[in-house]
């Protein structure tokens, strides 16, 4: 009969930041839920100018690209700091 292979260390232990996914997946889904809030219910306001001539849609839809860019750097900054043995 074959053994199973042993668990590799990636799957014995959950990693360091994994008590971080899932707070970052709520704020983030927190933000989309307002944008989608206003998109439905509130297009008016959507379609002011609020910066550079810009739309509150434009500004918005841009700043979740970024805020999802910059959860994604915290989290592999979490997942892969020293107290996990990552590179230093």
């Amino acid at each position: 009969m074959h053994d199973a292979a042993p668990p590799s260390p990636a799957e014995e232990a959950p990693s360091a930041g994994a008590g971080y996914a899932m707070p970052l997946f709520w704020l983030y889904l927190a933000f989309y839920a307002g944008f989608m809030i206003l998109s439905a219910f509130r297009i008016d306001l959507m379609g002011q100018p609020v910066f550079a001539g810009l739309n509150l849609a434009i500004v918005y839809g841009l700043g979740l690209i970024g805020g999802a860019v910059l959860m994604a750097l915290l989290y592999a900054a979490l997942s892969h700091g020293p107290a996990r043995g990552g590179r230093q």
